[in-house]
């Protein structure tokens, strides 16, 4: 097992005199759950008491139990678990591994099956560990054993889950069923073919920090056939509530090799639809194209790593949303910005809003020759010119280059598919069009700074006082929502100028929590940053 430490008292002193011992960095974990609620990676010791404090108060809403324990954290870690079952006269089978290594706040996003980790020999070594802990216990039932695999093909036991796990795909029903009245496992268990990958599509914004996103489906729309099935808890028109997990379905996608599953899973989130939210669908279709993902060349902390460093793409191309314009301009449809825009030196220009994946991307255009126009995406400009059109099908030059594009409107959205291009993007013309500026739900400051509450919740936590001077992304205020914890972080330097909520309260989304004013840094040496 992991080399950890457990108090049965709950005594934190206790808890971070061993995480000195066990050495940085360790992972802190709730003794009464999982799920990725009530832990904390730990690199320094001076995140350690906020950490177990955080922790404990995660686990005791969630689990309604604050103990912890903790584990030393292994670098370069991948999560591999283990598929068993056992019956009455004492025989336990193994029915094959998941790779759980693409995660999230601790939580699975993908999950596979078998791991692109494991070579025969070390896959019959976790096969006979995970069977001689289920022999052990005389386990009857499906089961899982988790290991933590490391690098060099060292692995170590996290936990067993004495059930059928909740997200499995696979039919072991009927099996449970059989060996719980005193049937004997058969004699020969079926051999697994393939390869097959399951993804979890959330309700949730990856751009800030994975932070839920409830509200109402405006469309739901699926792929299924013999290679891809979607097992989904809402249907077009649901609610996606704040009270509980944000899960909306689970894709999953087999292939008769890794190669051919990924290729169907490409395809698969690519004819994907949720509109009215955001979600994690543009992540989940970055994830399976990433070079990095194909090699298997991640662990539990990449997902998080590649997003901190750019290097998944979670807008949508430009491509697509000069191609609406362009659908737009060549429709020659009348917008209300054209009436309401402003003169700039080189021409007049127009101001629209389109929105993508739950965010609202503002579009200028200003023509600047016959055919031709200067286009601004938020904070870059391309130029759009000899576009042609005719029965959904577009052709235009984006900066010199040809773009072929079919579009389909709709009544309040444009559905765009690019030539070379798996991903259906849907861009939504619903509601407030027209304007400048930009927002949504995941926005968790004002213009001015100002710190909101981004979804419903309860403070647990206020990290600053009125007069404090903070640093871009210093913690502020940390708020729980379906019992997960969210940092809120200061989006630039200033000065708290007034505290509006106090610890314990619950409040609504786009609750004012935090009035910041500029910073007087510069002005005054004297003020020190929190």
């Amino acid at each position: 097992v992991v080399p950890g430490y457990q108090d049965e008292t709950g005594d934190q002193h206790l808890l971070h005199a061993a995480a000195i011992e066990l050495g940085l960095p360790v992972m802190v974990k709730a003794a009464a759950g999982g799920g990725g609620r009530g832990m904390r990676v730990v690199r320094s010791e001076g995140e350690l008491d906020e950490a177990l404090a955080g922790a404990a108060r995660e686990s005791t809403a969630a689990f309604g139990d604050g103990r912890l324990f903790i584990e030393r954290f292994i670098v370069g870690g991948r999560h591999v678990e283990a598929q068993i079952f056992g019956d009455s006269s004492g025989r336990v089978v193994f029915l094959g591994e998941r790779e759980c290594s693409i995660q999230r706040r601790h939580q699975k996003v993908i999950e596979e099956s078998p791991s692109p980790a494991l070579d025969a020999t070390l896959r019959k070594r976790l096969a006979d560990a995970a069977v001689r802990a289920g022999e052990a216990v005389a386990y009857t039932n499906a089961g899982t054993v988790e290991f933590l695999l490391q690098p060099d093909g060292q692995f170590y036991f996290l936990e067993m889950n004495t059930r059928l796990q909740v997200e499995h795909p696979v039919d072991l029903v009927e099996w449970q069923i059989r060996v719980a009245s005193g049937e004997d496992l058969p004699a020969q268990v079926p051999p697994s073919r393939g390869s097959a990958l399951e993804f979890r599509i959330y309700a949730e914004d990856p751009a800030t920090g994975f932070l839920p996103q409830p509200g109402r489906i405006a469309e739901l729309t699926a792929p299924a056939g013999d290679d891809v099935r979607f097992d989904g808890g809402y249907e077009t028109g649901d609610t996606v509530s704040a009270f509980y997990d944000p899960l909306i379905g689970k894709m999953i996608v087999r292939g008769d090799d890794r190669e051919d599953a990924l290729r169907r899973a490409a395809a698969a989130l690519g004819a994907t639809v949720v509109r009215g939210l955001t979600t994690n669908v543009g992540l989940l279709r970055a994830v399976v194209t990433a070079p990095d993902f194909a090699s298997a060349a991640f662990d539990t902390t990449w997902l998080e790593r590649s997003l901190e460093a750019g290097s998944l793409e979670l807008e949508p191309p430009c491509e697509a949303i000069v191609a609406a314009l362009a659908f737009d301009l060549v429709g020659g449809t009348t917008h209300p910005a054209e009436t309401t825009g402003r003169w700039r030196p080189g021409g007049y220009e127009a101001t629209l809003r389109y929105t993508v994946q739950g965010r609202d991307i503002t579009v200028t255009h200003r023509r600047t020759a016959a055919g031709s126009w200067t286009v601004g995406l938020n904070d870059r400009h391309v130029e759009l010119r000899a576009i042609v059109g005719g029965d959904g099908e577009l052709t235009f030059a984006l900066n010199g280059r040809m773009v072929a594009a079919s579009v389909s409107a709709r009544a309040d959205h444009l559905r765009i598919q690019l030539a070379g291009d798996l991903n259906l993007h849907i861009v939504d013309r619903a509601g407030p069009r027209y304007g400048s500026g930009s927002g949504g739900k995941g926005a968790r400051a004002t213009g001015n700074g100002d710190i909101v509450a981004p979804l419903p919740g309860i403070v647990v936590k206020i990290l600053v006082d009125a007069g404090q001077a903070v640093e871009s992304q210093q913690a502020l205020a940390v708020v729980e929502a379906m019992k997960m914890e969210h940092a809120l972080k200061a989006t630039r330097e200033g000065i708290v100028s007034e505290v509006l909520v106090a610890e314990g309260e619950r409040v609504e989304e786009g609750r004012l929590l935090i009035r910041m004013s500029e910073n007087a840094l510069a002005s005054d040496p004297s003020i020190e940053p929190a």
